[in-house]
Formats: C-alpha cells, structure tokens, sequence
C-alpha cells in the first residue's frame, strides 16, 4: 500500500524504532498519540509555505487577517484581595454575565484597523485569513469574496493558537482592556434598576463606545508584529524566521531538521550503493562505511 502521507509515516517508523531500542513498550494508543502530534506539526509547516508563497507577492496592505471574538456585558474579575476569615466574596454585576456580544476585529498586515460595518472594494488582489468557522467558509462566502478580488486562506483547524494572528497577539489584550474599562463603569456609574429590582447593564451604545476606543488604543506595530509572529507574511526563503513566535519557530526549525537528516540518510545510502558497486564487488572484498 502507498503511504498516504509519506513523511508523516517515515517520522513515526523512526519513532518504533527509537522506543524499541530503548526497550520501552510500544502500545497502539502511544503510536495514535504521535501520529496526531506529527500530523498537526505537518499541518502547520505545510500551512506556513502556501501562505508565505501567496503573500510574498502581494502588498502587505492587502493582506488582512479577522477574526470574532465573544464578550460579554458584565466582565468582573476572577479573583479580589480580600480580608482573611471572610465567608463570602461577593463581586459587584448587572447579572449580565451571560448575555454575550461578539466583537470582530479586522486589520491588514501593513499595521491598518478596518472600521466596523465597512464595505471594503479592492482594485488589487488581496488575501484575506480566516478561521474554519462555518460561517467563513460558505460558498457563498468564497464566492463573495473572490468577487472583490480576494484569496481565502483557512487556517488549520487546530493551529490557530500559533497561526490565527489575533489569537496569537490581539484578542487577550483587547479583553483585557475592555474588562478594565467594564470595571471602571460597574465602580463609578451611577446605579440604574431595572423593574425587577436589578440594575441594568450596560447600554449597547456605551459597549460599542467601549469596542471604539479599544481597538483604536492597539498600536499599528502590534498588528503587523502579530503577522510577523504567525509567520504568515514572512520571506518563504527562511531568513525571517526569527520573526516567528518561539513555539512556531520550533516547530518550524525541529521539521527543517528532521527533513535535512532525512535528505543526508538517502545521499549517504546511495553513496553507499555506489561504492559497493565501485569497489567490494569489482575486486571481491566487503567495504564497511558506516
């Protein structure tokens, strides 16, 4: 049977061998374990060459990555200084804990934030990342988007915490600063009921406010750094690795490694076969080489 994924299977027999000499057990649920591990590692290099051959010929300021993220109206903290010996911790809210609004942010790899609700036309072709989320990848969607003249690149189902550049160096700091400015609101506002007796949340006009100001405190070189990081918008020849994020670039180095051992294995075989030809089997006698 051909091997589906060559590299992969060549990986994991180095893997048996490697456990057996070392007479550890090698049980089905191990090998799963790596393949899975090999797979992802595969995904991710594989994933960084499309994209970094794509984006090498485009203009960084049409090269966009977006994404959703979920917030919600009451944002307290998970913890509090308190007194020692207190039997309750109570943290001030509307009790809108549980109502969520989604934010999407959108920015280019040149260091621009796209506004909300904006129609974008684009008279040069451009790439656009995004997340397998169903609503991204409708056909529809593609069809839309190819109709202004942009690329959909999907990231890798399971990659985006080292591929999806708002996951990677967006998103954290900007919930982090909007819980801050919820945490300044719940201090100082003026209290306001509800007809039940509960107070009331914070109007959609004032998060929106608060969506405003967040996004435009992010600095442009934050967004093109977090590109950087992902990989996604760096020179396919490799000198820019040292841009990536220190778990992508181990990632990266370790299979660069890995493949170069490979690639010496097969010179130093066919060198092998070459001199056994050459000379053990011209004058009769065995030549060791290793």
């Amino acid at each position: 049977r051909k091997p589906i994924y060559p590299e992969l299977e060549n990986e994991l027999v180095e893997y048996i061998k490697k456990k057996r000499e070392e007479k550890i057990a090698v049980t089905t649920s191990m090998i799963k374990k790596k393949a899975k591990e090999l797979g992802e590692t595969l995904v991710i290099k594989n994933f960084l060459k499309i994209s970094q051959e794509k984006t090498s010929v485009i203009e960084n300021q049409f090269i966009i990555s977006f994404d959703e993220t979920p917030m919600w109206f009451d944002m307290p903290c998970n913890s509090t200084y308190d007194f020692k010996g207190v039997r309750e911790v109570p943290i001030k809210t509307t009790g809108s804990d549980k109502l969520r609004f989604t934010v999407v942010l959108g920015y280019t790899a040149s260091g621009v934030k796209l506004p909300p609700m904006t129609k974008c036309f684009f008279k040069c072709k451009g790439i656009i990342f995004v997340d397998g989320h169903r609503s991204h990848i409708r056909d529809d969607v593609k069809r839309a988007f190819m109709v202004e003249g942009l690329d959909l690149l999907e990231i890798p189902g399971g990659t985006t915490s080292v591929l999806q550049s708002p996951d990677v160096s967006i998103n954290k700091l900007f919930k982090n600063r909007m819980r801050q400015r919820w945490e300044e609101w719940i201090d100082k506002e003026k209290v306001v009921l509800t007809k039940n007796g509960n107070r009331k949340k914070a109007s959609y006009e004032l998060v929106s406010e608060w969506v405003s100001k967040t996004w435009k405190e992010i600095s442009s070189n934050m967004l093109v750094r977090s590109f950087e990081t992902t990989g996604l918008t760096l020179n396919p020849d490799g000198s820019e690795d040292h841009k990536m994020s220190d778990c992508l670039r181990a990632i990266v180095e370790d299979r660069l490694r890995k493949s170069k051992v490979s690639k010496d294995l097969e010179e130093l075989k066919e060198f092998k076969k070459y001199k056994d030809l050459e000379l053990g089997n011209k004058n009769g006698y065995k030549v060791d080489y290793d």
